[in-house]
């Protein structure tokens, strides 16, 4: 599986996260600074440079996006956390 397959594969952080980003309106910088990470870092996670990211970062992007962790990571199809 190269770098693109995993663009493409639409259970996938990268294209789960890329998406997120743009159907908020928002640069790769505006959602480091939402964050606290670095540009560099959300660019290599939507690219499938860095396969296994910080969990804090996946956890703070779930909380911003109002998603769960579940579907950031593909796990579910269910966008939204679950009420218990």
């Amino acid at each position: 599986m190269g770098k693109s397959d995993l663009i493409e594969d639409e259970t996938s952080l990268a294209y789960r996260l890329s998406n997120l980003r743009k159907d908020h309106d928002l640069s790769q910088k505006q959602l480091a600074d939402q964050l606290h990470v670095t540009h560099s870092q959300i660019s290599r996670i939507e690219s499938g440079e860095t396969k296994n990211p910080n969990i804090s970062i996946v956890i703070d992007a779930a909380r911003f996006f109002h998603v769960s962790t579940d579907y950031l990571l593909g796990i579910t199809q269910i966008t939204s956390p679950q009420k218990l």
